[in-house]
């Protein structure tokens, strides 16, 4: 895979006049000092702060002391009126409404006219997980939920590669090409950035309403729009801006529902969309949405998985035949690997397998289409694992130079497998990165996605870029976590500058650095009680992170495993005198000028003292289940854990 180099940040004082200057070249791995780029700084392992009022209020509403301390580390104390108990378990009950959404009324009345008429009514959905599931919820409801004909309910959603983010004019021609023509658009996780698009729709005849959750950019929502439903609005009351696009698309069907009985459409016992919440904690669980800040998220995940672990929808019998899962799925299951099966069709090619894997009607269209995902998500794998070694030398050439961001563009890089490569590249620098590589179409045109770290708002980040340059990008849009863009590409060096410089008006240098957060140390052996423990305060997640801990072993027996010779398997012996089994993936490193990992690259051996940072799982074998450490990090105890 050829790379290219994009030089280090530069100062302000050093920047070219010219905004155009300069041009992306062809970089040689090979020509860069051997050793520099061979591996990449250890992470400090720093102990969370915890809130004294939770964990003293945790207690109280009967949680363990290790659960309470779990707690304190991710929620901070609020004026909700809720109790801990209330915001780490809440109940669908406790969900905030769908009337507080701003435009919903608008919204409802417009969809449950088109529906009342027969129109024609097209979901115009994301590529990825969230969109994927947005569009499903959509369809279900409109066909099976309310009674409207197959053949007037259209999905499009977009190609990742070809057509971009949003509802690109692409999606448009091929909206407007389609016979017959919809009469109405709804969109799922998208359309507020979208102005011209749905202007375009307008003149066409075809009216809009957006269901999305994104920032809505400076110049406002798009005015052409029937209806914006849009929790991030400045005028919205629904108070949780946290939920993904596919939990606003199901709270605007069940607004839908609620009207139609009411005009008499439905009758008063229609099913409710209970059903569909599997589909919507899926979404919500791979969009990487609060589980700290938002009751709605963790009522929604946990409700969903019992829908699906109910296994009522062919798709979860498919997908547990392809993992060869026998148990109940858990929230990690929907994030990492369910979701990158869904998300692995669209990075390659087309998203629409995975909504119709969601959908399958039986058994057997569920497994192949499973299977399907699962080749996919082997090729990208192995596309990813080629992009992530050659962006991670040119990226800790970066680091090493004390750049505040990583900017890395691969001339033969895959668009698909940007934001699964930025984040890589983000958890073993710590600093935010951003991947650009040629998009497909577009002579001189560089795409990229962009992945935080170190607290930095990537949003605003780029709009201060924009704000500083007008015009430098051809698009962008995103949200705090991540973004993606479109950059001409003589104007890459100058967009590098301006991110490092956007990034630093957010973070001190001193952040910048790859770090494990750990819950502390145990206060016994690790054991399955305290696994079963921490798995009543599911589901986990962003901002509320696995537990993660902390201490001092003695390396009993280390034995390298795996296919390619980089993991390795543990017995360690803690300070309670108590031993467990461990497993460290990834613990010996390669790069691309060492490819073939050495004994002498084995970072810890027989009679060392190790301090480590680890997570606790259970692990079953001829049907005896143990505890086990998956080691996060360790180093020799004579380094020091801080």
């Amino acid at each position: 895979m050829s790379a290219v180099l994009v030089p280090n940040f530069i100062s302000r004082g050093e920047r070219s006049q010219n905004p155009n200057e300069g041009t992306v070249g062809a970089f040689n791995v090979g020509s860069l000092p051997f050793g520099l780029l061979d591996v990449t700084p250890d992470p400090k392992i720093r102990k969370r702060s915890v809130d004294a009022l939770i964990l003293r209020s945790a207690e109280r509403d009967g949680f363990t002391p290790l659960q309470a301390r779990v707690i304190a580390g991710r929620m901070k104390a609020e004026d909700s009126g809720l109790s801990v108990r209330q915001r780490v378990l809440p109940r669908i009950a406790d969900l905030d409404s769908y009337h507080q959404l701003p435009d919903i009324d608008i919204a409802v009345d417009r969809i449950c006219t088109a529906i009342q008429g027969r129109e024609v009514i097209a979901c115009v959905v994301d590529h990825d997980a969230d969109g994927s599931t947005a569009g499903a919820v959509m369809l279900a409801s409109l066909v099976d939920y309310f009674g409207m004909a197959q053949q007037d309910v259209l999905l499009f959603n977009s190609h990742r590669m070809k057509e971009g983010y949003g509802v690109s004019n692409a999606v448009v021609d091929r909206i407007l090409q389609h016979h017959p023509l919809p009469s109405l658009i709804i969109t799922g996780d998208q359309g507020s950035a979208d102005h011209d698009r749905i202007t375009r729709m307008r003149e066409e005849g075809i009216d809009t309403v957006v269901t999305d959750h994104h920032e809505i950019p400076a110049r406002g929502i798009p005015q052409d729009a029937v209806a914006v439903v849009n929790p991030a609005r400045a005028d919205s009351s629904f108070a949780d801006k946290n939920v993904a696009g596919c939990h606003v698309a199901w709270l605007v069907m069940c607004a839908v529902r609620a009207e139609l009985i009411n005009r008499g459409h439905l009758p008063a016992d229609a099913p409710r969309l209970g059903d569909l919440l599997d589909w919507v904690a899926l979404g919500s669980a791979c969009d990487a949405v609060s589980l700290s800040k938002s009751i709605n998220n963790r009522a929604l995940i946990a409700h969903g998985l019992k829908v699906m672990n109910a296994r009522r929808r062919p798709a979860w019998e498919g997908m547990a035949v392809v993992l060869g899962k026998k148990d109940a799925y858990s929230a990690p299951d929907l994030a990492w690997k369910i979701g990158p099966r869904l998300n692995a069709r669209s990075r390659l090619s087309e998203a629409m397998t995975g909504v119709q894997f969601l959908m399958s009607k039986d058994y057997d269209e569920a497994v192949r289409l499973a299977t399907v995902l699962e080749e996919d998500n082997t090729t990208r794998r192995g596309i990813e694992k080629e992009m992530t070694a050659t962006a991670m030398a040119i990226a800790a050439l970066q680091a090493s130079s004390d750049s505040p961001a990583i900017v890395v563009c691969l001339e033969n890089g895959h668009a698909g497998c940007h934001g699964i490569t930025a984040s890589r590249l983000t958890e073993a620098l710590g600093r935010p990165t951003m991947m650009l590589s040629p998009k497909e179409g577009e002579m001189g045109v560089f795409t990229g996605s962009l992945r935080t770290a170190a607290g930095v708002n990537i949003k605003q980040a780029m709009d201060q870029v924009v704000e500083w340059e007008p015009g430098l990008l051809l698009s962008h849009g995103g949200h705090h976590g991540a973004g993606g863009l479109r950059v001409q590409a003589g104007n890459i060096h100058l967009l590098q500058e301006l991110f490092c410089e956007a990034v630093l008006l957010q973070v001190h240098p001193s952040q910048l650095h790859p770090l494990i957060h750990t819950d502390g140390e145990l206060d016994a052996s690790p054991s399955l009680a305290m696994v079963d423990e921490l798995a009543q305060l599911e589901p986990y997640g962003r901002e509320f992170d696995p537990p993660v801990f902390h201490g001092q072993f003695q390396v009993l027996s280390a034995r390298v495993i795996g296919a390619d010779k980089t993991h390795i398997k543990l017995s360690l012996k803690d300070r309670y005198g108590g031993v467990t089994s461990a497993i460290w993936f990834g613990a010996i490193k390669t790069s691309v000028f060492r490819p073939e990992p050495s004994e002498a690259d084995v970072p810890v051996a027989a009679g060392d003292m190790v301090n480590a940072a680890y997570t606790l799982t259970s692990n079953t074998y001829r049907g005896n289940t143990s505890v086990d450490l998956q080691i996060k990090h360790a180093r020799k105890a004579s380094t020091s854990t801080s």
